[in-house]
């Protein structure tokens, strides 16, 4: 029988949550980026993204050490990459909605917190006005979108560190689950 390791388990099935979605989406470097041929920090670079440069995701994993990587089309060759060093080019697609009707209590909220907020991001708005999450929206922004979670709980997982899991939805229904990192949302799960 073989024994995996808790927190491995915890940081593939996270990662997996936050990368399942990035398969064929364009992604782009935060800043000069690394890109290697296997998906291992000590070889030497085989070329490098520049910031801002955009590419396009095959697919991801998490190493042994728990580190997340992205398998990226570069110039008709296929090339790893630190997920840590790339983000969305749209996070418009990279939305999660809560299901069932709209209250009027929930409408209240979200146009209150617009309101009170004029200079949050444009697509933070949309999505908050819509009901909706994104990558990257800061938890007061969360809170403003979907409410006050039912239950928060600490969470640690390699290559993500200290974390927090936000559990939405009913009593008795499969809830959603939202990841927090550094005040940010960093992924989510799916009913």
């Amino acid at each position: 029988m073989i024994k995996i390791k808790p927190l491995y388990v915890i940081a593939v099935l996270l990662y997996a949550g936050i990368s399942g979605a990035f398969g064929g989406q364009k992604m782009e470097a935060v800043t000069v980026t690394p890109a290697y041929a296997q998906p291992d920090k000590q070889l030497l670079p085989s070329g490098y993204f520049n910031k801002s440069e955009k590419v396009e995701i095959d697919s991801s994993l998490v190493d042994s050490m728990g580190v997340a990587w992205m398998r990226a089309r570069n110039q008709n060759s296929l090339v790893w990459i630190l997920a840590s060093t790339l983000r969305p080019v749209s996070t418009d697609t990279l939305e999660a909605a809560q299901t069932g009707t709209v209250s009027p209590i929930d409408m209240a909220r979200r146009n209150e917190a617009l309101k009170a907020n004029a200079s949050w991001p444009r697509r933070m708005r949309k999505a908050i006005h819509n009901g909706r999450i994104c990558l990257d929206m800061d938890s007061v922004q969360l809170v403003a979108s979907w409410g006050k979670p039912r239950s928060i709980s600490p969470a640690f997982a390699i290559g993500l560190g200290n974390h927090s899991i936000w559990y939405f939805g009913e009593a008795g229904d499969v809830p959603l689950v939202v990841f927090i990192s550094n005040g940010r949302v960093i992924g989510w799960s799916s009913k």
